[in-house]
């Protein structure tokens, strides 16, 4: 888990928040390291108040010790710098690594399940249903096959990623936005936009992240 965050308050509240469905001994059938990384000159934040959790905390500091003169590459004052914390959970030899902001908090009744949804998406066969619920003619009893699925894109309840002329349009013209139900698969070839808000990558991908 690769959080990005800006001071001592929004990541306690986060971690308060979603510290107890990533505990062993609270159930979570994961082994959950998270990343912290404070994107300031200097930590505010004490991972000590959270021992239970594996924690690896990191400021811009530890990003020149880290990657010397290859330091540059990594991002100051923007979301984007979470690809240290991402960098390390890669070389950590994490398998899938999440990303959260840090001001993104477990719906109620949904906590425990979020990484296991997360981690389901990747566990896709080969074959397009024109049913829901039900496999239409002609889809094989067994052997479907393993789509090789590298990442899984996350939205938000209630909330569209809207772009910013569309945004001020619908604050006088409001209107309902119906966010696309249930999961699907965007073929290789087409493009689309990605927040990384609430991503889960598979570790093979990191690289081009």
């Amino acid at each position: 888990m690769c959080v990005p965050t800006v001071g001592e308050d929004a990541i306690r509240d986060f971690l308060e928040a979603w510290s107890p469905y990533w505990q062993r001994d609270r159930g979570c059938p994961f082994v959950v390291h998270v990343f912290v990384h404070e994107d300031s000159p200097r930590k505010t934040f004490d991972p000590e108040t959270q021992p239970q959790l594996r924690l690896n905390h990191t400021a811009q500091g530890d990003i020149e010790r880290e990657l010397g003169p290859k330091e540059w590459i990594i991002p100051r004052g923007t979301g984007a710098c979470r690809s240290f914390p991402m960098y390390l959970a890669w070389k950590s030899g994490c398998e899938y690594i999440v990303t959260l902001d840090h001001d993104c908090y477990p719906q109620p009744g949904e906590g425990e399940r979020f990484l296991q949804k997360h981690l389901e998406s990747f566990k896709r066969d080969r074959w397009f249903r024109t049913i829901a619920g039900d496999d239409p003619r002609g889809i094989p009893y067994e052997r479907l096959g393993q789509l090789a699925v590298r990442l899984n894109h996350g939205l938000w309840s209630e909330v569209p990623d809207l772009d910013g002329p569309t945004s001020l349009v619908r604050m006088r013209e409001a209107r309902s936005v119906v966010l696309r139900s249930g999961h699907e698969v965007v073929p290789p070839g087409m493009a689309f936009p990605l927040c990384a808000m609430n991503v889960c990558y598979h570790r093979s991908i990191v690289p081009a992240a």
